[in-house]
């Protein structure tokens, strides 16, 4: 759930207006949630980077000239995925 900056205001308030114990324990309870959260979005960013890079060598190996079947091995991208990158480049020009 998002909170737009009025409703955070306001949630902080109250937060703020609670028994000190226990707005603590709200606000470990959403540090927790907050570091869950960055945790998964930098695992998800190096997953994207690790694809991205890959592709990058895919193109690379088939702008060279390399047979499809080399890129494959070399990369452990499917012969799909290194034909569509292919139809891409052929694309491009």
């Amino acid at each position: 759930m998002t909170l737009n900056e009025e409703e955070e205001h306001k949630f902080k308030e109250e937060v703020k207006a609670m028994e000190p114990k226990e707005g603590e324990k709200i606000m470990e309870v959403i540090t927790s949630y907050e570091r869950k959260g960055i945790e998964l979005g930098r695992k998800e960013g190096i997953e994207q980077g690790i694809e991205q890079g890959i592709a990058l060598v895919a193109k690379r190996m088939l702008e060279q000239g390399k047979e499809v079947e080399e890129v494959v091995i070399f990369t452990g991208l499917s012969t799909d995925k290194i034909e569509r990158l292919k139809e891409v480049e052929i694309a491009r020009g």
